[in-house]
């Protein structure tokens, strides 16, 4: 009879170290949507559509296809971490505009015999974002990314693409949630 009530013991004070945490969790995240704070990306206000045309390549050497897997690429992103539809640049509140600037493998390490070792996948994005709604457009800041990879570890330079178009878009993804305070910037210097 007493190792019955020591089990009944253990198991409400485990319940108590298990429950506190979790409600804690919860009184923490209700405040925080109480307060206007949300998870995901912060459209301005009166935006609820969004337009991302294929994004232009302007790499030298061209780079193919790169600009179809960014665009793709940063449109799952924002429909992964947002709210807002994604139309046709004429029925948009919001446009993104990309230009692919650079995209091109750097030579990191060389072995004895000039083979790689290791390589990177260097990348620049510039972006325009034109708010059609409220009727302004900021210029983003570039977007950069680099992965590297090792062709000794079956690495290539196709893997380290596609990782670097996936961090890409969540740079880009990243970027647009911060419009109004590029917006500010922008309205300061035509201001002056």
């Amino acid at each position: 009879m007493g190792f019955a009530n020591c089990g009944l013991r253990i198991e409400a004070r485990y319940r108590a170290y298990v429950l506190t945490p979790i409600i804690l969790l919860a009184c923490a995240l209700v405040s925080l949507v109480g307060c206007g704070y949300s998870l995901g990306h912060r459209a301005p206000p009166g935006v609820r559509t969004v337009a991302i045309p294929i994004f232009h390549n302007a790499t030298f050497p061209l780079r193919r296809e790169v600009e179809f897997n960014l665009t793709s690429a940063v449109r799952q992103e924002l429909q992964r971490r947002s709210s807002l539809r994604l139309v046709d640049s004429e029925n948009a509140d919001m446009v993104l505009r990309g230009t692919i600037l650079e995209f091109r493998e750097t030579l990191l390490v060389e072995g004895d015999r000039d083979e790689k070792v290791e390589s990177s996948v260097f990348a620049v994005v510039s972006l325009a974002l034109e708010d059609k709604f409220n009727g302004y457009e900021i210029e983003l800041p570039r977007v950069t990314t680099s992965e590297p990879f090792s062709p000794s570890n079956q690495g290539s330079f196709e893997s380290g693409s596609r990782s670097v178009v996936e961090r890409l878009a969540e740079r880009i993804v990243a970027a647009m949630e911060y419009w109004d305070d590029y917006e500010d910037e922008e309205l300061s210097r035509t201001e002056n």
